[in-house]
C-alpha cells in the first residue's frame, strides 16, 4: 500500500489512520470472539457473509488516533478476552489488543468487504463456518504477529494509542456480563 489508510466511526466523531509505511497483513478471524465483537456494538455490518472480522495485523506504533480521542472506549467479552477498542460515541469497532503491551500486536478492525486494504492474506478459526470457508495461511498470520512484534521492539514501534506508559489499556475496559456476550454470539446456519 502506498497511502495512508484513513478510518472514522460512523458517526464522524472519531478518527483513526495507518501509517502507509506500516507492516501490515489482512486476515479475516471466524473465532466466536472476533465474530462477537462487532454485533455486541451493534455493526454486524464490519462481518462477512459467513460471519468473519476483516482485521489488518499490524504494530501499534504505527496507528494513530487522528480526532477525536476523548470518544475512545474498550470492552472486553470476558475478564480474560483481549481489550477490544471501539468509539465510545457510536460504538464503530477499532481494533483488538492484549491486555498488557508485552506483545506489541494491534488488530485493526476493518468494516466488510475492507477492499481498500488488498487482498486477504489469512483466513483463521474456520471451524465455526462449518466447511463454507477454507483456512488459508494460518500459520503465516500466527507467525506474522511475532515476527512483527519482535521488529516493533527493536524498531521503536511499540508505543501507540492503545496503551499507557504503564503498558496497560489508556481506557478501562468494560467486561460483557455472559448475558451480553451470549446475545452477540454469531449463530451458526
Amino acid at each position: 500500500m502506498s497511502s495512508s489508510l484513513m478510518l472514522s466511526c460512523s458517526c464522524g466523531s472519531m478518527s483513526w489512520s495507518l501509517a502507509s509505511s506500516a507492516p501490515r497483513r489482512h486476515v479475516v478471524c471466524y473465532c466466536a470472539d472476533c465474530r462477537s465483537f462487532p454485533k455486541a456494538l451493534g455493526h454486524p455490518e464490519f462481518l462477512d457473509k459467513n460471519g468473519g472480522l476483516y482485521i489488518l495485523q499490524t504494530v501499534p506504533g504505527h496507528v494513530t488516533i487522528t480526532h477525536g480521542h476523548q470518544h475512545l472506549a474498550a470492552l472486553k467479552l470476558s475478564p480474560k478476552g483481549m481489550v477490544r477498542y471501539h468509539s465510545g460515541c457510536c460504538g464503530t469497532p477499532i481494533a483488538n489488543v492484549l491486555e498488557k503491551k508485552t506483545l506489541p500486536f494491534v488488530g485493526l478492525a476493518i468494516p466488510a468487504p475492507a477492499e481498500q486494504c488488498g487482498p486477504v492474506r489469512s483466513r483463521v478459526n474456520v471451524d465455526s463456518t462449518r466447511g463454507k470457508v477454507k483456512e488459508l495461511n494460518p500459520a503465516a498470520a500466527f507467525f506474522t504477529v511475532f515476527g512483527r512484534a519482535v521488529g516493533a521492539v527493536f524498531k521503536g514501534k511499540t508505543n501507540g494509542p492503545f496503551h499507557g506508559e504503564d503498558g496497560l489499556p489508556v481506557v478501562t475496559p468494560r467486561v460483557l456480563t455472559l448475558a451480553e456476550r451470549n446475545a452477540a454470539r454469531t449463530p451458526l446456519d
